[in-house]
């Protein structure tokens, strides 16, 4: 048994080792067992809102972000087999960037088989609305139906604030689309007092629908302190093609409101005349639309057709079979009168139906070879002004609803000045066809006419790196 004495100094022993041991063992815990809090350890520690994010790290955590907004991806045939493709970006963080992020086009054709792919990678600023812009994709010939854009996962946000565009555009002129090699101009003011190198600029022409149509490049090698540049971007070919003569650019929706009153045969001819030149005619008139634009129908007698011959279609197979079939009624009740103000009022309830496009103009074009003279006056029967008045005031209700309307009087049995004053939109809008021959020349002067001129508008986007800008 130990004495006091002893077991006084076997503790004082131990003591001694013991401190031994934790000083020499110290330097070894420093060196292979603690590691110091970082924002690059995997462990929420410090600060931090998730592991190695928020906080004291530069990161941001995944839940503080919104993922990027896609706008719109696109393709542009520039020749044949030959694609640019563009992809509009919006950043609506506006404390938040991506310093690299990896991006992916791949095009499909009608198969759904892919035919051209290309990667690559961008910087995001804070706050940033941007066009990621990839020429020259070869497709073998063959030809791209629709394009898919994606970004790669997850990526790594960094801390940033928005920055503001030192570099602003002070002009910018477009060449016609049309022209055999299209020019953009534009010039470039650096506001600031820096000096900026290697800047990307991207512009995108629209057409009046705010379709991207057409998309281009350059780089601006230096831009010094209050400087002004002048930049070009160029096609090698016609960014649109010219549409044919008559035809529409931008969407247009058009009913043609035929008369098929018993009149319209009254030269006693086999086939019909005037009905059948003058259905020949609106057929030419219908082969002008566009690709984009509808024609519908209603042909009228003494009441309009119910249904309407034909509601808005682009399907010019259908438009054509539906003019082709006018035909005028055996019942002398039902044929031998005409009502104008019916047919109006049923093409401007289709001019307004689900089927408009609200991007288009709306018109009506009225081919009649008589006076109006029903529907009668439920109230008095022998008011002869009350058909007349009908019609006028479908009129009105169209023109008040924006619709164009456009007024052919046939021969020589229709009120003109009626026509011109109380029908057509403006006396302009008012034609005079003597005979059916002169109805081909009357129709191409209104599809010309009816067509709204296109308006083509080009954005500009300058894309330089804030983000690791912020960093050095």
């Amino acid at each position: 048994m130990l004495t006091w004495s002893s077991k006084r100094q076997l503790a004082f022993l131990l003591l001694v080792v013991g401190t031994i041991v934790i000083v020499s063992a110290y330097p070894i815990y420093r060196t292979f067992i603690y590691h110091e809090p970082s924002c690059f350890d995997d462990i929420r520690n410090q600060d931090e809102e998730g592991a190695d994010c928020g906080g004291a790290c530069q990161k941001v955590c995944s839940f503080r972000v919104t993922p990027l907004v896609v706008e719109w991806s696109r393709f542009f045939e520039v020749m044949p087999g030959n694609y640019d493709l563009a992809a509009l970006v919006e950043n609506r963080n506006f404390n938040a960037g991506i310093e690299s992020i990896g991006y992916t086009f791949e095009l499909y054709d009608n198969q759904s088989t892919m035919i051209g792919e290309k990667k690559g990678s961008v910087f995001v600023n804070p706050g940033e609305k941007f066009v990621i812009y990839e020429p020259n994709i070869r497709t073998g010939g063959r030809v791209p139906t629709r394009v898919f854009f994606d970004f790669e996962k997850e990526p790594s946000w960094i801390d940033g604030t928005t920055f503001k565009q030192p570099l602003s555009i002070k002009s910018r002129t477009l060449s016609g689309p049309y022209d055999p090699q299209p020019r953009l101009e534009a010039s470039i003011f650096n506001d600031s007092i820096d000096l900026f190198s290697n800047v990307m600029v991207i512009a995108v022409v629209y057409d009046s629908a705010r379709n991207a149509i057409a998309a281009s490049q350059t780089v601006i090698e230096s831009i010094g302190k209050e400087e002004e540049k002048e930049i070009f971007f160029t096609w090698p070919t016609p960014i649109i093609n010219r549409p044919a003569v008559g035809s529409c650019t931008a969407p247009t929706d058009t009913m043609l409101v035929f008369d098929r009153s018993g009149s319209m045969e009254s030269d006693g001819k086999n086939p019909p005349e005037p009905l059948t030149g003058a259905k020949t005619a609106a057929q030419e008139f219908a082969k002008k639309i566009g690709p984009a634009d509808k024609l519908g129908l209603v042909s009228f007698a003494t009441f309009a057709s119910e249904p309407i011959d034909l509601a808005l279609s682009g399907d010019q197979s259908l438009i054509q079979k539906s003019i082709s079939s006018i035909a005028i009624g055996d019942n002398s009740e039902a044929s031998g009168y005409t009502n104008l103000g019916d047919a109006m009022k049923k093409a401007t309830i289709e001019l307004s139906s689900e089927r408009h496009d609200d991007k288009a103009k709306r018109a009506m074009v009225i081919l009649t070879d008589g006076d109006s003279n029903r529907p009668k006056n439920p109230s008095n029967p022998n008011d002869l002004a009350y058909p007349e008045n009908f019609a006028a005031e479908a009129a009105k209700e169209a023109k008040e609803a924006g619709i164009s309307i456009y007024a052919i009087g046939l021969g020589n049995k229709v009120s003109e000045d009626y026509l011109k004053d109380k029908i057509a939109s403006t006396p302009e809008y008012y034609h005079k066809a003597i005979t059916t021959e002169a109805l081909n020349q009357i129709y191409r002067e209104i599809a010309q006419d009816v067509c709204k001129e296109e308006t083509f508008t080009a954005d500009i986007f300058i894309h330089f790196n804030t983000i690791s800008e912020s960093r050095r």
